[in-house]
């Protein structure tokens, strides 16, 4: 749902909702050739692997979309809002070829949300393994490479040395991981450009929204706080409590020249438009979390498939050697196990 001109506007998939798709022709947001050829372009990923779209010819996201013939009015009211959401860059000079993952993904499979929280996947995988190996709380300050016979190792801030039978896999932002790895990073370095942010917010609501749709809402307008909002306990009943809503809603950028009342005060005034002042007045904030480095700087040139092994016993993953996506990063884990793997 994109909310332009006071008013909600529905943009959906014609491939998955027809009606929807048919109803949404003749809506402002785009031309009905603009909606045509989001089903061309649907069709031609289609056909594509993931791994050609990934090294194939790139641009920024914005002069793919002209070069696509997509007109202004959905470039700002749609794909703006949409993509500036995704990669936290509502100017849309992130790589064309991140654009053309996402469509092929959204296009072929679902979103979804684990009903445990996102931290479901983690303990997951730390349910393969003994709880003795797994150490929490213990802050690395330093990683060191095999040298004159002695294993790699880490060093922890109480000034204790970990050593590596195998080898120290760096599993961390690009940034983290540049301070921990120094020059040993230098021969093939994450991209240096300064990472996109965000501010997420998240209220509790004492009933459902007005519309219980599992769907997203976009801010089709540009002008505001808000870029985006949903309703997570629609589409996984156990993130509220029964007879309750969670609110989520994102804001581009960390928005640092606002203390948190100021910044929740604008989010409230703006959402009111949209829901309503009564419904919005019921909403109890929950938390709001200032994420600066959300995501590694994507704007072309990019390079997602980044060495993982660095010599010397150590390796590096995470969304700063692949895509800054869920698939990259668990790729850039899994290339970095078998890389340590393949070496002993």
């Amino acid at each position: 749902m994109v909310w332009w001109n006071a008013a909600w506007h529905r943009v959906a998939d014609p491939f998955r909702h027809p009606l929807d798709g048919v109803q949404s022709l003749l809506n402002p947001i785009g031309t009905v050739a603009d909606k045509l050829r989001v089903g061309l372009l649907r069709l031609k990923l289609s056909g594509m692997a993931i791994g050609d779209i990934l090294t194939g010819p790139e641009t920024s996201i914005m002069e793919a979309l002209k070069e696509e013939g997509f007109s202004d009015s959905i470039i700002g009211k749609f794909f703006r809002p949409f993509l500036g959401g995704i990669f936290f860059d509502n100017e849309l000079g992130t790589s064309s070829r991140l654009f053309n993952f996402v469509m092929k993904m959204l296009s072929s499979g679902s979103n979804t949300l684990p009903a445990r929280g996102i931290g479901a996947l983690s303990d997951n995988l730390a349910g393969q393994l003994p709880p003795e190996c797994i150490r929490t709380g213990s802050h690395v300050t330093a990683c060191s490479g095999a040298a004159d016979g002695a294993l790699p190792s880490v060093q922890l801030s109480s000034g204790e040395v970990v050593t590596a039978r195998m080898g120290v896999v760096v599993a961390s932002e690009g940034p983290v991981a540049g301070k921990l790895l120094g020059a040993v990073l230098d021969a093939s370095p994450s991209k240096a450009s300064p990472g996109v942010g965000t501010c997420c917010l998240y209220f509790r609501a004492p009933s459902p929204p007005p519309n219980t749709e599992n769907i997203l809402y976009l801010n089709g307008e540009g002008t505001g706080l808000v870029n985006n909002c949903c309703f997570p306990s629609t589409v996984s009943p156990e993130y509220a409590p029964k007879g309750e809503t969670l609110a989520s809603v994102s804001v581009v950028g960390t928005q640092d020249e606002l203390k948190d009342e100021e910044l929740e005060a604008g989010v409230r005034s703006q959402l009111s438009t949209w829901f309503g002042p009564k419904y919005v007045s019921t909403w109890k904030h929950i938390r709001t979390y200032r994420i600066p480095f959300c995501q590694p700087n994507q704007a072309p040139p990019t390079n997602f498939s980044r060495p993982v092994s660095l010599g010397s016993g150590l390796y590096v993953c995470g969304d700063h050697r692949d895509s800054a996506t869920f698939d990259g990063a668990l790729k850039s884990g899994r290339r970095a196990a078998e890389a340590l793997l393949a070496s002993k």
